[in-house]
């Protein structure tokens, strides 16, 4: 039986910490808004950290999503990462990582039973001083995660970010690994699965690396 990638979305549990890595804008787009959807309707707090706040939120809208409302009571935030985890031009472990417990703690403070958080990853693609720490960050989130009442959705863009780049950070997710639709659902850093995807996914696997990033 094919599993969808939307399932696997909805079916992160707290304290999971996963890996979305998607092809086009419109795959990105629905499925965040399924994990911002599914985060609502149970009552969590909700934050999606990426490039285009404004462009981002009409687009949950047209999927369906009562932003307004739900922004205009502090159940969902859209904010953009320069504002969040960059200090200008520069990406700081510690500065990000504040941003992240400032969330948490903020969730908590509100009454609020748990929180999600999706992170477009795709501001270590600019020319971003100390992007070299990404590695670090993704660890340092599954490192706090495990006690907690959050999840983490961190969205890579698998035609842009290398496979030796999209390696580095997948063994620090913790959580299901969310892709196009395979045969079984498969856990990062575990060989659950090793059916073929279904048609339709292109496996990279076998691709000529594109270049590496400088921690390589």
């Amino acid at each position: 039986m094919t599993v969808s990638a939307e399932v696997q979305i909805t079916d992160l549990a707290i304290n999971d910490h996963a890996c979305l890595t998607f092809g086009e804008p419109e795959e990105l787009l629905d499925l965040t808004a399924a994990f911002v959807r599914d985060g609502l309707a149970g009552g969590l707090r909700v934050v999606w950290l990426c490039e285009e706040p404004q462009g981002a939120a009409a687009e949950l809208s047209r999927r369906g999503i009562a932003v307004q409302s739900a922004t205009a009571s502090g159940r969902m935030d859209v904010v953009a990462s320069q504002e969040s985890l960059l200090s200008g031009r520069t990406f700081d472990l510690d500065h990000a990582m504040g941003w992240l417990n400032s969330q948490m703690e903020l969730t908590s403070h509100e009454g609020y039973s748990g929180l999600r958080v999706a992170l477009d990853m795709g501001w270590a693609l600019r020319p971003v001083h100390g992007v070299e720490q990404l590695p670090a960050f993704e660890e340092k989130i599954a490192t706090i995660l495990s006690d907690s009442s959050v999840s983490v959705l961190c969205q890579y863009d698998r035609e842009r970010f290398d496979p030796v780049t999209l390696a580095s950070v997948s063994r620090f997710t913790r959580g299901r690994s969310p892709r196009p639709p395979t045969t079984t659902t498969r856990c990062c850093g575990s060989a659950a699965s090793t059916r073929r995807p279904a048609s339709g996914w292109r496996d990279r696997s076998t691709e000529r690396p594109r270049t590496p990033w400088p921690w390589r």
